[in-house]
């Protein structure tokens, strides 16, 4: 758990966050509109009692649905604006917390090997966030740089980092400890 790595001996800990401006400026408008627009759709069809569209919905799935929709149309702008991966390196592992998805931790006993990687988050994750591929799980925020670490079990996570190589000279201390610590 991370909570409790924070009170141990940190090698190293990353904090990225959704804070790219295109997104919000995609974002931000988008999920304002769909609000706006679905919001007077409800008020016409349910206070007006004018159909709204072509083939409205009932009054009661309008009642019941609506107010389901515009929570994710507002929910999603405060998701991705609390939503952070959290790496931290200590002497038990790798520890991944998606907030507030996931917590993941990676003991370095289940190491096989990791390297700086570079990945067209577009092309091979279908975007950023949390995402499975064929042999494994990606972590990322944003950029397109990260660390992929192969577990012995053939499984391979990728974490997107800002500072890729710092992560990995983390591992490498930590690897270097545990293996010193588990031969006394």
């Amino acid at each position: 758990m991370i909570e409790k790595t924070l009170h141990s001996d940190v090698i190293y800990r990353e904090v990225q966050q959704f804070r790219q401006i295109w997104l919000w400026i995609i974002l931000l408008p988008v999920s304002l509109l769909v609000a706006i627009l679905f919001s007077y759709g409800m008020f016409q069809q349910l206070v007006l009692g004018v159909p709204w569209g072509d083939r409205p919905m009932s009054d009661i799935g309008l009642a019941i649905f609506g107010p389901l929709i515009l929570l994710i149309v507002i929910g999603l702008p405060v998701l991705f604006y609390t939503a952070k991966l959290i790496t931290v390196v200590d002497p038990e592992g790798i520890h991944i917390r998606y907030f507030s998805f996931l917590r993941r931790t990676v003991p370095f006993e289940n190491l096989k090997n990791y390297r700086v990687y570079t990945y067209n988050a577009i092309f091979e994750h279908a975007g950023w966030g949390i995402h499975w591929h064929k042999n494994g799980w990606a972590y990322t925020v944003r950029g397109n740089r990260g660390v992929e670490l192969e577990l012995a079990s053939g499984e391979i996570l990728l974490i997107g980092s800002q500072q890729p190589e710092t992560l990995v000279q983390a591992i490498d201390t930590g690897t270097k400890n545990y293996k010193a610590r588990k031969a006394v």
